[in-house]
């Protein structure tokens, strides 16, 4: 399930990239949280990347006041459905969907509010999986937020993680929701230079109202903002919350992240800049800093580490990623080549089963009976490959992925405090599960790689068979070991070729002919094989028996030559 596409600007670009670096390609739904244009700026991009074979679903709350916003991006998102042949279902609270073995329940938009505004009625999710579950609030502000715990306080008892309101406004992400929730990690996501500007230049999203809130709550809150920590993942796995920014920085406070936000606006930094800040000061906070946040405690949070460490875990993190992504292209390809080796394969025993018909109806022609030349080869060979077949699905094809995303140690070495030799010691276990996680990787590639080769080779070596003149070869051998005479034989041969080489025989759907279509082709081989017979005047009995037939139109053919199809 994706939910929402970030801002216009980017047209789903970033979405998109994250989506291939997780090997996803297909999307079981596709959820708007609501119609704004920094909610689904990328929704026609990502519509048009992956079509309609991409995606089953796309859901959205019910317009308010029953009609969309009528704004370019969403002229975009609509044209992109029609495009793409693809229906948008509205969802509202009280819907439940199903992935796997987790349940995502949408608690809002909710038929008890009345209010129009587009962020009040935007769609609110709780996912849970095992023992974990992790509120997804949309930009639900004022009333929304007031009615959710009023409706649903035992079922948010629940929650672990939130993702803060409304990207962390003032009005959003209220003392109850942290008190209902009490959640130990909180994930604001906005922008560094946004222009959601409260009593001075510097208090933008998140508001200075909000993560004074989260300050004052009695319990500990890891906070993580996406200027700083990058994409944020939240994976649940082995009964365990593990949260994951892609710049590898610990959790902060939230009064490092309003000493970020002042001090990274004050200095006009870009994202970048800001995750390099390694120490701050109350000294270098513009006068404007609320009080509180002279607190901070940036600086010593983060111990220094080794810097040869810290690129050597760089570059095992980039090996991993290009491992994993020539592992999926490389199970991509054995599927397609597992799916074509079976049509083949089907192909060849119909093709064997019209060569053992012809070959059979030579045979009686000669008043002898041939089993065509490789027969017996052939069935050996149709044996070994069905063994080889279930040999290659028993140990690549059918076998289950063994892939996390993430080595068990990682996290572990991302999560603790301590002091340097603590640090030390989390990136060393940190980088050694790397290590063996990328031998891990590398040996799949090698398994698959060779797999695939395996399979590419015996697809051509099914062709080679397929190739018609090879099944002319057979019943021309059944027809010049029974003949004698090399010159009739291929006379015969030409003869045949006109006859059998039809599009019935050569086309790739053979393996859908019916035993009426198998009957008509025996019939036209039978009537010119008996011509050939007739011109080559192989045998005075031959002769005999083609004037026996001219005189005598009742006689089946089968009551002289014993053959019948």
């Amino acid at each position: 399930m994706l939910i929402d596409s970030g801002p216009r600007q980017d047209h789903g670009e970033t979405v998109l990239e994250h989506l291939d670096e997780r090997g996803i390609d297909h999307l079981d739904h596709f959820v708007a949280t609501h119609y704004d244009a920094d909610h689904i700026g990328g929704h026609a991009d990502i519509i048009n990347e992956l079509g309609s074979d991409g995606i089953d679903m796309v859901h959205g709350p019910p317009p308010v006041g029953g009609t969309p916003p009528d704004t370019k991006t969403m002229g975009r998102f609509r044209d992109s459905l029609m495009e793409r042949n693809i229906k948008s279902t509205k969802i509202g609270e009280g819907d439940e969907f199903n992935i796997g073995d987790s349940s995502i329940n949408v608690l809002n938009p909710s038929r008890s509010i009345e209010n129009t505004d587009r962020n009040e009625n935007s769609v609110v999710l709780q996912a849970t999986y095992e023992d974990q579950s992790i509120l997804l609030t949309g930009d639900i502000e004022g009333e929304a937020e007031t009615q959710l715990f009023e409706q649903y306080s035992d079922q948010l008892g629940t929650v672990t993680a939130v993702k803060a309101a409304h990207h962390g406004a003032y009005n959003g992400t209220k003392a109850t929701t942290l008190d209902g929730t009490n959640p130990t990690s909180i994930v604001l996501s906005s922008s560094l230079t946004n222009g959601y500007r409260r009593e001075n230049e510097y208090n933008a999203h998140p508001h200075d109202e909000t993560l004074k809130r989260v300050h004052d709550h009695e319990g500990d809150i890891n906070t993580y903002w996406t200027p700083y920590h990058g994409t944020t993942s939240l994976i649940i796995e082995d009964g365990e919350l593990q949260i994951e920014p892609s710049r590898s920085q610990q959790a902060l406070s939230e009064v490092d992240v309003a000493a970020l936000k002042y001090y990274g606006r004050d200095n006009d930094l870009d994202q970048e800049g800001l995750a390099e800040i390694e120490e701050i000061t109350s000294e270098d906070l513009p006068e404007e800093t609320p009080n509180w946040v002279d607190e901070v405690s940036l600086a010593t949070k983060q111990p220094a580490i080794d810097p040869e460490k810290l690129e050597e875990l760089a570059e095992l993190e980039a090996e991993r990623s290009d491992l994993k992504q020539e592992k999926y292209r490389l199970e991509g390809d054995r599927e397609q080549r597992l799916e074509r080796k079976a049509a083949l394969e089907q192909k060849s025993e119909n093709s064997q089963g019209l060569t053992d018909r012809l070959t059979a109806a030579v045979g009686s022609l000669w008043g002898a009976e041939t089993d065509g030349d490789g027969t017996t080869q052939e069935d050996t060979t149709s044996d070994h490959r069905s063994a080889e077949s279930a040999s290659t699905e028993q140990e690549g094809h059918d076998r289950p992925s063994t892939d996390p995303d993430t080595p068990t140690s990682e996290t572990d070495g991302d999560s603790e405090d301590g002091d340097n030799a603590d640090q030390e010691e989390n990136i060393d276990a940190t980088i050694a599960a790397y290590e063996r996680r990328n031998a891990e990787l590398r040996a799949d590639v090698t398994e698959l790689t060779e797999q695939v080769e395996g399979l590419t080779a015996e697809i051509d070596t099914l062709e080679q068979e397929l190739d018609f003149p090879g099944l002319l070869d057979r019943v021309t051998a059944a027809i010049g070991s029974e003949a004698g005479d090399s010159q009739q034989t291929e006379i015969r041969r030409e003869r045949l070729s006109d006859t059998v080489s039809s599009p019935e025989i050569t086309d790739t759907e053979a393996a859908e002919d019916t035993a009426a279509t198998e009957q008509e082709h025996a019939e036209s081989t039978w009537d010119t094989l008996t011509q050939a017979q007739q011109t080559d005047h192989t045998s005075d009995q031959t002769r005999s028996d083609s004037t026996h037939r001219d005189q005598d139109p009742s006689t089946d053919p089968s009551d002289d030559r014993g053959f019948s199809l």
